[in-house]
């Protein structure tokens, strides 16, 4: 039987910084189970590298009730790569 590396992308905006370290936690959790994680902050996206991911985990802190901004935009500029299922 042939196994597969499990993978995931995590994305987080953290203008802060607490963000990023649940963000490294995560990952440090993901790897403990031999999952190849990437770590992508919103302002910086490598979306062929985000595409290559299984799974996708998000994160950013709330600001008045809702995403922050940032977050919001990221997922604005991935509609159509999830449109078209990339």
């Amino acid at each position: 039987m042939t196994k597969f590396r499990k993978s995931i992308a995590i994305v987080y905006h953290s203008p802060f910084g607490h963000t990023q370290k649940v963000a490294e936690h995560i990952a440090i959790g993901a790897q403990k189970l031999n999952i190849e994680v990437l770590l992508i902050n919103v302002t910086d996206v490598n979306w062929e590298l985000l595409d290559q991911a299984e799974s996708i985990v998000f994160g950013c802190p709330t600001y008045m009730g809702s995403l922050t901004s940032a977050l919001k935009l990221f997922m604005e500029q991935s509609s159509k790569r999830w449109l078209a299922r990339t």
